[in-house]
């Protein structure tokens, strides 16, 4: 239940005072008290804290962050917490406490971010939708960067068509779309060969507590395993380079160089566990049928 209430107090309400009107404090969920675990306590005042905030008492906000912190919550609970906190402080005045808070945020994420288990975590995406907030409310210039990162990755819009080199049978067709507040690129489509569909859905982002690229990449095939990628942008040469690292110890590199503002080409190379470069290298060439 907990899930559904912090996705709904992000996602639809996230950047809108109707907030106050929609889901008061008064009301009967946000006074769960959490009682079956009392790691919920930190979600729970941390929800009423967000519907303060959004409802212009940053004082009051701060006091049930603080009330949030006798208990014992989640990493990422915490995590949101002191984003909320951080934002209550700034507009009290607050600066440097302010600044305190986004730092401890901050290193509760990336802490997360090591942990596999909570890379695709729907409240790991809610922490980098509200770093970013609360940059722009602090006129970090960080923040410009990261829209200036985000950018790039504007480059794959549009539905697309790839031909494989050497491989006659096998093509693809792919949707690139913003979704999120343009934060994550989408892409889904489905590779075809020999008569049948391999579906695709993938997401793209720019991680800043990393600083570089990420994308993920799932197949409707159950023998082709979900990718994670790490990727690294040169503006000069117009190339995205993404690692991929399997369980196996395998790593793969697909490196895509836009040529024009329809085309561009890509090369899938990977390497055994040993470090051993296999033969398979695959050569494509996608051209954008719409913008």
């Amino acid at each position: 239940m907990w899930c559904e209430i912090f996705w709904l107090s992000h996602l639809r309400w996230y950047r809108t005072t109707e907030v106050r009107q929609s889901l008061s404090t008064s009301h009967p969920l946000v006074r769960f008290s959490g009682k079956t675990d009392p790691a919920f306590q930190t979600f729970r005042w941390g929800l009423r804290a967000l519907l303060a905030y959004r409802g212009g008492d940053a004082q009051k906000a701060l006091e049930y962050i603080q009330k949030g912190e006798e208990a014992n919550g989640p990493v990422l609970a915490k995590a949101q917490n002191l984003l909320i906190q951080a934002m209550a402080q700034h507009h009290l005045g607050k600066h440097d406490k302010a600044k305190e808070s986004f730092t401890a945020a901050t290193k509760l994420i990336d802490m997360a971010e090591g942990v596999p288990s909570l890379r695709a975590h729907a409240d790991l995406l809610m922490t980098r939708l509200m770093t970013t907030e609360y940059r722009q409310l602090a006129g970090d210039k960080e923040a410009v960067n990261i829209d200036k990162e985000l950018r790039v990755l504007e480059k794959f819009l549009g539905t697309r068509d790839t031909k494989y080199v050497g491989l006659e049978d096998l093509a693809t067709e792919s949707t690139y779309e913003r979704i999120l507040g343009g934060r994550y690129i989408q892409r889904t489509g489905a590779i075809r060969a020999a008569g049948t569909d391999n579906q695709i859905l993938e997401l793209m982002t720019y991680s800043p507590g990393e600083k570089c690229y990420r994308m993920w990449t799932h197949f409707s095939d159950p023998r082709g395993p979900a990718i994670e990628h790490r990727g690294t942008w040169d503006e000069v040469t117009q190339t995205m380079t993404w690692e991929a690292k399997f369980k196996s110890g395998a790593t793969r590199t697909t490196t895509t160089r836009f040529e024009s503002e329809t085309m561009m080409k890509s090369r899938i190379s990977g390497k055994d566990a040993n470090g051993n470069l296999r033969a398979d290298v695959t050569e494509t060439v996608t051209v954008a049928t719409r913008r």
